[in-house]
C-alpha cells in the first residue's frame, strides 16, 4: 500500500486536452516509498529507462529503488502523477548543493501514457514546489534522441548545449509557470495545466 498521504493535485481530463478520458492526481512520495516506485519504472520501456537514466537499466536494484524513494520534500522532491492508484509518472528536482538558486530536474512517465500531458503537468508542479522553496532555475541532462522532452524545454525557453554527447542546460522556473499559466498557489488544489 502507498504511503502517499499529502494533500493532492488533482488535474481533470478536460483541463489537459492530450489525457482522455480520465483525471491525474499529483501527490508528494513520502520518503522511503519504495512500492510506488518499483511499480513506476516496471511500466518503463527499456528505452524509455535509458533515456530517463541515461544508461542501461534492465532491472532495478533494490538499493537503486530506495535511494529513487529517499524524498525530504525539501531539498529532494517527488511528485508522482496517478490515474486512478496507477502510478504513471514521476518528477522530482534535487537542490544543488553549490548553487543554492537551483536544482536538478528528472521526469519520468509510463510507455503506454506518454505523449498525454503527464510530463508537462508534472513538470508545471515542481516548478510550483520549486518556487515555494525559492528556487529560480532548474538545470538538466539529457539525451538528444529525446526529442519529446527537448521540445518542451525548448518550449519554456531553455538555454541548451551539447557537449559529450549529452544535452545540458537550465530552465527558468518563472518560464515554466508563465508558460504554464500557474501561480505560486497552485500545488494542493485543483489547477489548470493546459
Amino acid at each position: 500500500m502507498s504511503s502517499l498521504n499529502h494533500s493532492p493535485t488533482a488535474i481533470p481530463s478536460t483541463e489537459i486536452p492530450e489525457c482522455r478520458a480520465a483525471t491525474i492526481e499529483i501527490r508528494h512520495l513520502d520518503r522511503g516509498d519504495v512500492d510506488v516506485i518499483a511499480r513506476l519504472f516496471e511500466g518503463l520501456s527499456a528505452r524509455d529507462r535509458y533515456l530517463r537514466f541515461l544508461a542501461p537499466f534492465p532491472r532495478f536494484p533494490p538499493r537503486v529503488l530506495r535511494a529513487l524513494a529517499d524524498a525530504d520534500g525539501v531539498h529532494h522532491v517527488v511528485l508522482v502523477a496517478f490515474l486512478d492508484d496507477r502510478p504513471i509518472g514521476e518528477g522530482r528536482f534535487h537542490r544543488l548543493t553549490a548553487e543554492p538558486d537551483a536544482a536538478d530536474l528528472a521526469v519520468a512517465v509510463v510507455s503506454d501514457q506518454q505523449q498525454r500531458g503527464v510530463g508537462r503537468a508534472l513538470v508545471a508542479a515542481l516548478a510550483v514546489e520549486a518556487d515555494r522553496r525559492g528556487l529560480r532555475r532548474f538545470t538538466f541532462d539529457v539525451s538528444p534522441e529525446n526529442g519529446v522532452v527537448l521540445s518542451l524545454l525548448k518550449r519554456w525557453g531553455a538555454r541548451l548545449r551539447l557537449a559529450d554527447g549529452l544535452v545540458s542546460g537550465d530552465v527558468s522556473v518563472q518560464a515554466i509557470l508563465a508558460t504554464e499559466c500557474l501561480h505560486a498557489a497552485v500545488g494542493t488544489s485543483s489547477r489548470k495545466a493546459a
